[in-house]
């Protein structure tokens, strides 16, 4: 009886284990603008983008890249209404530079179904704003950091991360909140966080590009690392995880009876 107990509860607890989703980005990232950066130091957790190489012309609209076809994980797989996609980073700018007029930019897309662009200050001192909104129909990586529905326009006053050396945290979380219209978006930079829905928008799906730009003029590269992305499953499947979890607990006890 015992054994049949314990083999319920660890063939429950794999099945709710198996509905997280890790998506693995490709080793290789490509880069753009009006004249392509030197990417170095690539993998599928972050990069290098290195505006020191010899022959590099300092251009500000400098982007790096993957698309469909570089996010092995991802093909094929649909994000679920109430699942949530989780995207992490580390950045890091090369140089600090007081310059009112850079920010950081990326994306997250479906290109079939539009997706999030983030702008954040990383010039100016004490960091003013923090821009972020969907992206209807962009149709490529020259519009990475582009938006035009449903903008969301925050002061962010302590973010200051023009003036730091240290490399700054990521997460950015997409929650499909409905089959074809309502996206809830979670950006977290350090220890701050900021928040939207978007509604009236298509409905998040598949990732098929990621992207960033640090949009100056300023000799300065950027690094992105430890990147991770998951799926993870709604709530009622994360409860079963629990519960499975609590189970094992039990099994444990019946055979300290």
């Amino acid at each position: 009886m015992k054994k049949l107990i314990i083999a319920a509860v660890l063939a429950g607890a794999t099945l709710a284990q198996a509905d997280v989703t890790t998506i693995t980005l490709g080793d290789s990232w490509s880069s753009d603008g009006d004249t392509a950066p030197a990417v170095i130091n690539q993998s599928s957790t972050g990069f290098t983008m290195d505006r020191t190489q010899p022959g590099t012309v300092i251009d500000g609209n400098n982007r790096v890249f993957q698309s469909d076809a570089d996010l092995t994980g991802s093909n094929g797989k649909t994000l679920a209404k109430d699942e949530t996609l989780v995207w992490s980073f580390d950045v890091k700018a090369d140089t600090i530079v007081a310059a009112a007029d850079r920010d950081f930019r990326f994306s997250l897309w479906d290109q079939d179904n539009d997706g999030l662009s983030v702008r954040v200050d990383w010039g100016s001192a004490g960091g003013t704003f923090l821009q972020y909104g969907w992206a209807n129909a962009q149709p490529g990586t020259g519009y990475i950091g582009a938006y035009d529905v449903d903008v969301t326009s925050t002061d962010a006053p302590t973010l200051d991360l023009g003036q730091t050396s240290a490399p700054v945290h990521f997460e950015v979380s997409i929650k499909k909140n409905n089959t074809t219209s309502i996206n809830d978006v979670i950006i977290k930079i350090d220890d701050q966080t900021y928040s939207n829905t978007f509604t009236g928008v298509n409905a998040f799906n598949n990732v098929d590009l990621v992207g960033f730009r640090m949009a100056d003029a300023q000799a300065s590269g950027f690094t992105v690392s430890n990147m991770s992305m998951q799926i993870i499953p709604e709530p009622a499947t994360l409860g079963l995880i629990v519960a499975m979890g609590v189970g094992l607990v039990g099994v444990r006890r019946l055979f300290m009876v």
